[in-house]
């Protein structure tokens, strides 16, 4: 529920918030208990992900870690050769 929110401050320009809301959401999978390994490496991934992302920084919680990943550059239409 965190990372809609977050990813909507960010590309508003809250750069900020949007870190602090993703802070939030990962302190939340903490309080979820102990939970098998791969049930909070799969909320914890996209988190880490959107955080790494976000401050440009490889992002760590517990034993994972995720460095950020570049935007896919946008495609541009070729244009038509002339001859």
């Amino acid at each position: 529920r965190y990372l809609p929110v977050a990813q909507y401050y960010y590309e508003s320009g809250n750069k900020d918030r949007a870190i602090e809301l993703i802070e939030v959401a990962l302190k939340s999978v903490d309080r979820l208990g102990p939970i098998p390994d791969h049930t909070k490496q799969y909320y914890l991934t996209p988190l880490l992900q959107a955080l790494a992302n976000y401050t440009g920084e490889p992002a760590c919680h517990a034993d994972l870690c995720v460095a950020p990943q570049n935007k896919a550059p946008e495609t541009q239409e070729s244009l038509p050769e002339q001859e």
